[in-house]
Order: structure tokens, then sequence, then C-alpha cells
């Protein structure tokens, strides 16, 4: 397990310029963004662990699947902007999710979510 951060310039999800240590997540890894993290478009289908975009005030393009598989908190916020028309999908067994007011168009939920 690894963090992986959205790097500055963003990019497509299966570009290794869109993360800041140069390797693109695994679904054993959590995704990080941060308050300077570019646009990232999720271009194919994708996995990670867990996903915390605290402070991030960019655009999450939603052109495949992105799908979560830990039980670790799911963070969304209102200061971010989703698009297209694929799924977030949680699927970690008792995973807990943080909207903070932002509304996510596409979320398919499996197992038990808080």
């Amino acid at each position: 397990m690894a963090t992986r951060t959205i790097s500055n310039a963003g990019g497509n999800y299966n570009a290794v310029g869109a993360w800041v240590e140069g390797i693109v997540p695994t679904s054993a890894d959590d995704v990080v963004a941060t308050a300077t993290s570019g646009q990232l478009t999720v271009n194919v289908s994708s996995a990670a662990r867990s996903f915390d975009f605290t402070n991030y005030v960019n655009t999450l393009t939603m052109n495949a699947v992105l799908t979560a598989s830990g039980v670790a908190t799911q963070t969304f916020v209102s200061g971010m902007t989703i698009t297209g028309t694929n799924n977030i999908q949680l699927t970690g067994a008792a995973a807990a999710i943080t909207t903070n007011g932002k509304l996510i168009p596409n979320l398919l939920l499996t197992n038990n979510k808080t």
C-alpha cells in the first residue's frame, strides 16, 4: 500500500505524469489530491484503496469507472467539480464516505456504508 498524489499538472488517470510519484495507483494504493493538484480524468476503468479529495478545487472527469475498494473513508469536498457520466464505485465493506456537501452524480455503493 502506498499513497499516490495527483500532480499539479494532473492528466489522465493511467498516465505516470498525472502522479507526483510517477506511478499509476493500483487497488492497494490511497489516492490523495491537494489544493494544487490538477484536473484528473479517469479515462480507463481504475481502482484505488481510498480517495481523499480534501482541499481539492479542481475537476474530476469521469469517463470510466473509478472504484474504491478499501475500508477507509472516501472523502469528497464541495469545492471540487465532478463531470462525466461514469460511476464512482465504493465496494469496501463497512467503508465510510464523507461528501462535505458535494453532490456526486453517479455513485454506486455496495456492501454497508456509513
